[in-house]
């Protein structure tokens, strides 16, 4: 009987020890590593938060659709905090589609309006109850109200917390690009394609940057029309170096024919290139293009074939 007994206490202590090393592991995942900080406040932060644009990009169907948008947390540093109620003011800041647009050249963000979109509970007020950690917003969007030409943003701010909280310094603004994807939209990867720089016309550079594409970096091609595509990471043969000069290139896509027409914003002199056919095979998902600029000067021509990889 003693020796039950023994084995009974050693069993106890064993299991006590395993519940005790569990209800460290779940306070390590609840509280943060400073919180032995007995002057800090529960953090208040949005996720995703922070200097970047965040994009939200929907497919074109169905016209209208609800998804989950904005999660706010908060981290708070011991037992006693996360048993309290938290109160949390978010509101609406459109300062942060202006500076973004002033602090990137050529970005063009307007507000999303007010009559395409819902959210589940405006964010207003909100308050986290005794246990509750996270809340999350959904959106409902209207797809009809949207112009596929425009880039819309929405941003939103923490601007006050409950007296035990304390708003995150890096993720207390969200700017959110809420856009809706054309056919084209998505990552594309380089099949093939070669790239040649001239001096002058018929005048080869023979230089580096001339070349085989192949292979190089995945390209982004963004929605900014009903059937034009922004295109993202141009490079030059080898990979490393980004194509200058022809900022805003876009490639526009005839519906009835499938047919391509290039442009740069940045550079009225890029054309498709005479005697080259610009096409799309919306079988394989995959564009043929082939377009050159400064044409009477230090002439480049540049053809690649890149079919869809992934949506962005």
């Amino acid at each position: 009987m003693q020796r039950l007994n023994k084995m009974f206490s050693v069993a106890s202590a064993v299991l006590m020890a395993s519940a005790l090393l569990s209800g460290c592991v779940r306070d390590k995942e609840i509280f943060p590593k400073d919180s032995g900080d007995a002057n800090r406040g529960q953090i208040v932060n949005i996720v995703n938060g922070g200097d970047a644009i965040v994009g939200v990009f929907r497919d074109v169907a169905p016209a209208n659709e609800t998804f989950e948008l904005m999660t706010i947390t908060r981290s708070p540093k011991d037992q006693s905090q996360l048993n309290m109620p938290l109160t949390v003011k978010v509101t609406k800041n459109n300062a942060l589609i202006t500076d973004y647009n002033t602090a990137h050249t050529g970005s063009s963000f307007v507000e999303l309006p007010a009559d395409a979109y819902t959210l589940s509970g405006d964010p207003g007020t909100i308050t986290f109850q005794p246990g509750e950690t996270v809340k999350t917003f959904s959106m409902n969007l209207d797809k009809s109200k949207l112009d596929l030409s425009k880039q819309y943003a929405l941003g939103y701010s923490i601007t006050e917390v409950g007296s035990t909280g304390q708003i995150s310094g890096a993720m207390k603004n969200v700017l959110y690009n809420v856009g809706v994807k054309n056919p084209y939209d998505g990552i594309y990867s380089i099949q093939s394609g070669l790239v040649t720089r001239y001096n002058s016309p018929g005048e080869a550079a023979g230089d580096a940057l001339s070349g085989s594409v192949t292979g190089n970096p995945d390209l982004t091609l963004s929605t900014v029309g009903a059937t034009t595509v922004l295109i993202g990471n141009l490079r030059w043969a080898g990979g490393t170096s980004g194509v200058a000069g022809i900022d805003n290139l876009r490639a526009t896509v005839d519906p009835a024919t499938n047919l391509v027409t290039m442009t740069a914003g940045g550079n009225p002199s890029l054309k498709n290139w005479p005697g080259k056919v610009n096409r799309y095979d919306p079988a394989t998902k995959t564009f043929y293009l082939a377009f050159h600029w400064n044409p009477t000067g230090a002439v480049r021509e540049y053809e690649m074939v890149i079919k869809y990889n992934k949506s962005r």
